[in-house]
């Protein structure tokens, strides 16, 4: 599971303080997902790793949920 956000971010700290810190919700990502954040800003790589998966710079609030080979899980 990507989560890719920024700083400036309104939404992606509320998420950060309401859904991921939930017993349930971190229950359900440790087990069957390998979790990263990735801060849309944060460089070159970090910018170029959002736009293959589709998030935007606008709006980064952007979660992706992929398979070991790339491929989305829908």
């Amino acid at each position: 599971m990507i989560d890719f956000w920024a700083e400036w971010c309104g939404w992606c700290h509320r998420l950060d303080q309401t859904t991921y810190v939930d017993p349930e919700v971190t229950k359900i990502v440790a087990s069957d997902f390998i979790a990263v954040k990735i801060d849309t800003e944060a460089g070159k790589r970090s910018a170029e790793i959002a736009t293959r998966y589709g998030a935007s710079s606008r709006c980064p609030r952007s979660l992706s949920s992929r398979r070991p080979d790339g491929s989305s899980i829908t």
